[in-house]
């Protein structure tokens, strides 16, 4: 039985809260899943909006500002995990939602490559 227990007062689920008969273990595994598919959701999210801005005209002219250029995926992954309200890796505290939902996205844009070769693998495409 999983039952969840509302993060520091704030309304959410978070998943290091899940109270399971398995132990930290299971949460372990939970929030390990969760990133990856959360990472899958991001990496198609990241493919879809880069398509739409090329579309729009407006992708070379973002990939030609020196920062945001070269970090426009990980900003849409920032940007996503903030929509979502999800705080997947990192609690960092209660007064600091910003730079939470950034370290967040930071972890989830890692896990992208890692989560692609996992869904590769079961696909057959891997070597």
């Amino acid at each position: 039985m999983i039952t969840a227990v509302r993060a520091g007062g704030t309304g959410r689920i978070v998943p290091g809260s899940l109270r399971t008969k398995g132990g930290k273990d299971k949460i372990q595994m939970e929030t390990l899943v969760m990133v990856i598919v959360l990472a899958l959701f991001a990496g198609a999210a990241v493919g879809i909006v880069n398509s739409v801005l090329e579309l729009a005209g407006i992708g070379g002219t973002l990939k030609g500002i020196p920062f945001v250029g070269q970090h426009l995926d990980a900003i849409i992954v920032i940007l996503l995990v903030w929509a979502l309200d999800m705080d997947a890796l990192v609690a960092i505290g209660r007064d600091n939602d910003f730079l939470q939902h950034v370290v967040n996205g930071v972890a989830v844009y890692a896990v992208i490559a890692m989560a692609n070769a996992i869904r590769d693998g079961f696909a057959g495409r891997a070597r």
